[in-house]
């Protein structure tokens, strides 16, 4: 029994030494497609991110570190110089941007891929075989802080401490009684949303009417919606310990005329447009020295093409919009 005694002994200590020592700047959690869940110095919405966390004792300098998505020291990105305190999180921001803490890459959330933490030419952690992202602001990371258990996580929670509860199931789409089209017989539509097969039981439907993402604050859905004016509907699934999917979005428009032209719809938050901080199409407050319409901002929107009246829409996704191309 006195080499297995001893055998243990010395492998607690080995831990202890790597815990104490100053070489413990860990991947804690990411983010493969960042459609908005999180905004960076640059008040935008960075492609992707990487949560390092300072999991010793001691003080990390983020400058003796690079990060990268190959196992090549030297294809990595350089951090730049910066005291991060015990206990203490930075977001690395994967845009292509290639400026201090923005990387001059992203991650794949298609692909998947890995991550790479370099120090002092070694890997000190890394993050290989990475699945497909399952939908957008999705956040991937340890179930708690330096757990090594890892998984899609309930709540992203970019800059503070992991949620604790991993979710692995995405839920589906609500379905539509009737799609989304341009009315040119003023007919009223009642229109009713539905849980689509296989939902969990406790799934249910929330609901916006002003082009913002629906959350678990947003109205539910109980019963049909009569609609006889222009209006966008965004509906989205929720349960707990599932994940959920962007929201579904469709655009009812009233039109008075014969549809000669293609029509499009663009769905988006009053403030990605309109806010004096985050709005694109205002002179704004962000800046003393620059109009907000002046940045290249990008901000995400929900985009119809309709090519005909009372057809269903050729065209509905998510995607990006800016002012300046």
């Amino acid at each position: 029994m006195k080499p297995i005694i001893k055998f243990w002994l010395i492998s607690v200590l080995f831990s202890l030494n790597l815990m104490d020592g100053y070489s413990q700047l860990i991947i804690n959690e990411i983010m493969q497609s960042n459609v908005d869940c999180l905004t960076d110095d640059l008040n935008e919405f960075p492609d992707s991110w990487v949560e390092l966390y300072n999991s010793s004792k001691s003080v990390v300098n983020l400058g003796e570190y690079k990060i990268g998505t190959t196992d090549q020291f030297d294809q990595a990105w350089q951090l730049r110089s910066e005291n991060i305190s015990p206990g203490r999180y930075v977001i690395i921001y994967c845009d292509k941007e290639a400026n201090a803490k923005h990387t001059d890459f992203r991650l794949d959330s298609d692909k998947g891929g890995a991550i790479y933490l370099f120090h002092n030419n070694e890997i000190v952690d890394q993050l290989t075989n990475i699945a497909k992202q399952p939908a957008p602001n999705v956040a991937y990371g340890r179930q708690t802080d330096t757990s090594q258990r890892w998984g899609y996580q309930n709540t992203p929670t970019p800059g503070a401490a992991n949620c604790g509860k991993l979710v692995s199931e995405v839920l589906g789409d609500p379905v539509f009684s009737s799609p989304g089209k341009v009315i040119t017989n003023g007919q009223t539509i009642k229109l009713t949303l539905s849980l689509p097969e296989g939902s969990p039981e406790g799934a249910e439907i929330r609901v916006t009417y002003d082009g913002s993402e629906p959350t678990l604050n947003s109205s539910k859905y109980t019963a049909p919606i009569t609609i006889n004016t222009t209006r966008t509907i965004r509906a989205k699934l929720f349960c707990d310990g599932y994940i959920s999917p962007r929201s579904t979005t469709h655009s009812y428009i009233y039109f008075t005329r014969d549809v000669t032209l293609p029509v499009v719809s663009i769905v988006t938050d009053n403030k990605y447009f309109f806010d004096n901080k985050f709005g694109i199409y205002v002179d704004g407050t962000y800046s003393n020295s620059k109009k907000n319409y002046e940045y290249d901002w990008r901000r995400p929107i929900n985009i119809e093409m309709f090519e005909e009246a009372e057809n269903v829409s050729v065209i509905n996704q998510v995607c990006e919009t800016r002012v300046q191309g």
